[in-house]
């Protein structure tokens, strides 16, 4: 009776474990996407910059569009709001489209306009 007890308290410990481990995975993936780099496809004339790529972290994007401040609205669409931005100390003016994440369109569609637009 002992030893079916002690096998009962070991699958529970191992599915605690388990559980905590996947937790703590998904934690760790948040955190990856939160900190995440957005990279813009450098337009230039030079060759030598076409393959070139300025990316930007999500600290530098909160901080462009003063934490995504409504006041700094420029236009709304089938994906989210879309942000005026001052990057590299107001020297360039920018567009920053923000995904709303209920938004009915996907991420793949998304891309599609950043791409067109770009």
């Amino acid at each position: 009776m002992l030893l079916l007890a002690f096998g009962r308290g070991n699958v529970v410990a191992t599915g605690v474990i388990v559980v905590i481990t996947i937790l703590n995975i998904i934690v760790y993936k948040l955190r990856q996407l939160q900190e995440a780099y957005v990279c813009v496809e450098s337009k230039s004339s030079s060759t030598s910059q076409e393959d070139q790529c300025r990316c930007f972290s999500l600290a530098e994007i909160r901080s462009a569009t003063s934490n995504f401040d409504n006041a700094l609205v420029i236009g709304k669409g089938g994906f989210g709001r879309v942000y005026k931005g001052l990057m590299d100390n107001g020297a360039n003016t920018v567009a920053i489209k923000r995904l709303n994440s209920k938004s009915k369109q996907g991420a793949r569609e998304f891309w599609t306009e950043i791409e067109m637009l770009s």
